[in-house]
């Protein structure tokens, strides 16, 4: 055989055998397996990425980035962990995604790579932000409503208020997940079993399971709404002023009676009985629910007392 056909069949033998090569790594990377649990936690003032080690694997390929979907850092390694980023330190609050792949010991071409590990994502709060936009305002006389800007890294509030500015007396507070207190999008909460006609002062401060409290907010004030006692006189203003005008019409009618010399106790008893009903009513009007419950019956009843004595005279 002429050495050309030597070197011919030399490279036809070369080529099967890469081929070869090639398609079994296609079939070794066919049936590789993912890579599983994948997290990304605070360690300290970093991130660490970890996920379960796999024998098929000699190394892993990590990717993170700050948007999903869009890797700014890519990286080999021998190790089960790494820190994110590669360089530097992460920023505070900021969210960092994630994901692993493992690599064959053919790993070249890109044909030794298992699958791509489900997205993980973490955060450092370092420290936890201070709540922002708190706002209180009056729901009832014994309820006050409670609104806040979500903090990032929040797990969690502790919603704190008091009678005094200091939060030196009188204090109370309430835990609520971030889960239950920003469900619909804005975090509040409703405080209830307070005392009317109170003027209570409210500071929200950020959780995190694991890590200190971050910094009360700055605290917000508002004065539930007064007891129903006094409530008549919006109903009825010049309630008073109205019971004299009544005293004074009355007054007048016996005035004219007696003028024309229509004199008659009957008649007499019936306007001074409705003078007394007028003049203790109305100006009652502005005197609140307890004086209108319990009062003007009492009135009433020694009115009409009076009323069907004086007839009988």
């Amino acid at each position: 055989m002429s050495l050309r056909r030597r070197r011919l069949a030399l490279l036809s033998i070369l080529g099967a055998v890469c081929f070869a090569l090639a398609a079994a790594a296609v079939a070794v990377a066919q049936g590789l397996p993912q890579i599983q649990g994948l997290t990304v936690t605070q360690s300290g003032s970093t991130l660490q990425a970890a996920w379960t080690t796999d024998s098929a694997f000699y190394r892993y390929q990590v990717q993170y980035g700050t948007t999903l979907g869009s890797w700014a850092g890519d990286r080999h390694t021998r190790s089960a962990t790494i820190s994110i980023p590669f360089a530097g330190s992460p920023v505070s609050g900021q969210t960092y995604y994630a994901r692993v792949r493992g690599q064959t010991l053919a790993g070249i071409p890109s044909s030794g790579y298992g699958p791509w590990s489900a997205v993980a994502t973490g955060m450092v709060c370092d420290p936890i932000t201070t709540v922002t936009g708190v706002a209180v305002s009056p729901r009832s006389k014994t309820e006050i409503d409670v609104i806040w800007d979500a903090a990032a890294c929040a797990d969690g509030y502790r919603v704190q208020w008091a009678t005094d500015a200091a939060f030196a007396q009188g204090v109370d507070e309430e835990t609520v997940t971030a889960a239950v207190a920003c469900a619909s999008g804005s975090c509040g909460v409703t405080i209830s079993g307070r005392m009317a006609d109170t003027e209570y002062f409210v500071r929200v401060t950020a959780l995190r399971a694991g890590q200190p409290q971050g910094s009360p907010s700055t605290a917000d004030t508002a004065t539930t709404d007064p007891s129903e006692a006094g409530k008549w006189i919006d109903r009825v203003p010049g309630g008073p002023v109205a019971g004299q005008f009544v005293l004074s019409i009355f007054a007048g009618l016996m005035a004219a009676s007696r003028a024309k010399g229509m004199r008659s106790p009957r008649r007499e008893a019936v306007i001074a009985g409705v003078m007394a009903l007028g003049g203790c009513i109305i100006p009652a009007l502005g005197m609140g629910n307890s004086f209108w419950m319990f009062g003007i019956p009492l009135l009433v009843l020694v009115c009409a007392v009076g009323v069907i004595f004086l007839a009988r005279r």
